[in-house]
């Protein structure tokens, strides 16, 4: 399938309304617009420095209402039922999943101790840790009729955990919700009177603590309009936010430094490292792409643009892809996870393009991601090939050639653009072995010795189509070489003589492999000037995953030779 470049397409767009209109300075902000509930302006900050005390709710699934299906780049919509006839459909925009991913929605049958009067109905998106690099959306058709002052959008945890409000979408004729990653999803009743109660509720996660904030004000404005008082309420929630992020990421061990460099006069000198801080990673990075991604919402709600802060330092910036990039490595190196390094890389190159991160900070991520992946995508060609010629009355010879090659990733000009066309490839060659030839002869009383001949066996080129958290299809071109295999000849009363050497498995291979050969490709045309061997391409491999990834076999006859060849492809990382 073909993907324009991000840029062409929008795919990682920067959207109408500048970040710089979202998010303030952390300092130097003061809120004076009242909420739609006609209340003072409101101070933040001690929604995000306050104790935890969230809900947590027991979830019972309906596995006979799932649905699931692959979604690529191009985007794509997945719906589900449940057995009360709720109806849910989750709609990704494109460019939301730059690497294919099967999508799954769970409904639940209910949920036991929500915080809520009535439930309306909730589904478990999946697999977990699903970042969208766009807003999808989930449409709710509830089976039961909720007022709409008495809507409420909620999120959880995949197991109950974190219970929080949702924003939801702003069309008060449909029950829509904003969906940044994986996770639970669903509608209730409650009274207005109720919502304090709910709020008093602070999630664990600093970011569901945002959405959990931000979902009081968009119900309010679907339910009553919007109005000045929200544009600066959200404002000072999302400085709030921006501020506790970027000292709980500067506590955890970025240098004290000034913002003032980079145009900013917010954060001048972060606190001192407390003492048990923890270093930070892809929750920290993610949260930020999060808290980028929620400008998408401001443009829902047609705010205007406004004051806002420059770039983040680079060395928080830095700090942040780093720890992030390195957490992504270890998963491929031990879990032999291919698709997660790509991906987070991604999320933080949008940085970049959401006026996040300087154009420096992002060169140097692209150097570290780059470096990591040669590391990542490095992997083994196995192959083990049994020829057999045989002939009745006349004889025949088996060859048994092994091979195996390392692949290294090939280099690219454009790593996003890479990522996203699946033009990411591996390449290699080594030696083509041939561990043993043997001949039989026909009556008469000769005998041939074998004599050990190999060659040189060359990947052309192997694609990297990620999706999941391995590779969706395998498709290898290759040269197998020219296999330089002989004999000696005994026969009575004759002095011994030497065959013919080369291509006893190599020309068999060739007849069994005839409709392998590419002739479209840039190598083939390079093989019919007389530069390059005819190339052979081997497709429909056995997924696998893990760190055998996948594996091709050609086990089959057509008289006089027999064929029995296995690839596997290994997966071998480097630290």
């Amino acid at each position: 399938m073909h993907i324009a470049h991000p840029k062409d397409t929008g795919f990682f767009r920067v959207w109408p309304i500048a970040l710089a209109g979202f998010v303030l300075a952390a300092a130097g902000l003061a809120c004076s617009a009242s909420s739609l509930g006609g209340g003072s302006s409101k101070d933040y900050t001690a929604i995000f420095d306050g104790e935890a005390n969230p809900s947590s709710v027991r979830l019972e699934l309906d596995p006979s209402g799932a649905s699931q299906a692959v979604i690529s780049a191009a985007g794509g919509k997945l719906e589900a039922t449940g057995s009360d006839g709720t109806r849910f459909t989750l709609t990704v925009p494109e460019g939301a999943l730059p690497l294919a991913v099967e999508i799954s929605l769970t409904p639940l049958l209910q949920i036991t101790d929500l915080p809520l009067d009535d439930f309306g109905g909730a589904v478990v998106i999946g697999p977990a840790d699903v970042q969208f690099q766009k807003i999808a959306t989930l449409t709710i058709e509830p089976a039961l009729d909720i007022l709409l002052a008495e809507q409420i959008t909620f999120g959880f945890e995949a197991e109950g955990g974190d219970f929080h409000l949702q924003p939801p979408g702003l069309d008060p004729e449909t029950v829509q919700i904003l969906v940044l990653h994986s996770g639970g999803f669903g509608v209730g009743r409650a009274a207005a009177s109720e919502r304090q109660a709910l709020l008093d509720r602070l999630p664990t996660s600093p970011g569901n603590r945002f959405s959990h904030q931000l979902a009081d004000i968009l119900l309010r404005a679907r339910q009553h309009g919007l109005s000045a008082g929200i544009e600066a309420e959200v404002q000072s929630l999302v400085a709030a936010y921006y501020a506790s992020f970027v000292r709980r990421v500067e506590a955890a061990g970025a240098p004290a430094q000034s913002n003032a460099g980079h145009g900013g006069s917010a954060l001048s000198v972060p606190p001192a490292r407390p003492e048990g801080a923890t270093s930070v990673g892809c929750a920290e990075a993610r949260e930020l792409f999060e808290l980028a991604l929620q400008q998408k919402t401001l443009e829902e709600l047609g705010f205007a643009e406004g004051p806002g802060f420059d770039v983040l330092p680079d060395d928080l910036v830095l700090q942040l892809a780093q720890a992030c990039l390195a957490e992504a490595h270890e998963d491929c190196v031990a879990d032999d996870n291919l698709t997660r390094l790509p991906t987070e890389y991604l999320n933080l190159w949008v940085l970049g393009e959401l006026g996040l991160a300087s154009d420096a900070a992002v060169a140097r991520i692209s150097g570290i991601a780059s470096g990591l992946m040669e590391k990542c995508f490095r992997f083994d060609l196995e192959m083990t090939s049994i020829i057999t010629v045989k002939e009745e009355g006349i004889g025949g010879f088996e060859s048994v050639m092994t091979a195996k090659i390392p692949l290294r990733l090939q280099s690219v000009d454009d790593l996003v653009t890479a990522i996203v066309r699946s033009e990411l490839e591996v390449a290699g060659s080594g030696v083509l072995y041939n561990d043993s030839i043997t001949f039989e002869v026909g009556p008469g009383g000769c005998t041939i010795t074998g004599v050990r001949g190999g060659g040189g066996f060359t990947v052309i080129k192997l694609p990297l189509i990620l999706g999941g958290d391995s590779l969706t299809e395998v498709n290898m071109t290759y040269d197998p070489g020219v296999s330089t295999e002989g004999g000696t000849v005994k026969c009575p009363q004759a002095s011994a003589g030497n065959m013919p050497t080369g291509g006893y498995w190599s020309n068999s291979y060739l007849a069994m492999h005839a409709d392998d050969i590419s002739m479209t490709s840039d190598a083939a045309a390079g093989a019919l000037s007389g530069t390059l061997a005819i190339p052979y391409v081997a497709r429909d491999w056995e997924l696998l995953g893990g760190e055998e990834v996948a594996r091709k076999e050609y086990v089959r006859s057509q008289a006089p030779i027999s064929e029995d060849t296995t690839f596997t492809l290994i997966h071998s990382p480097q630290p």
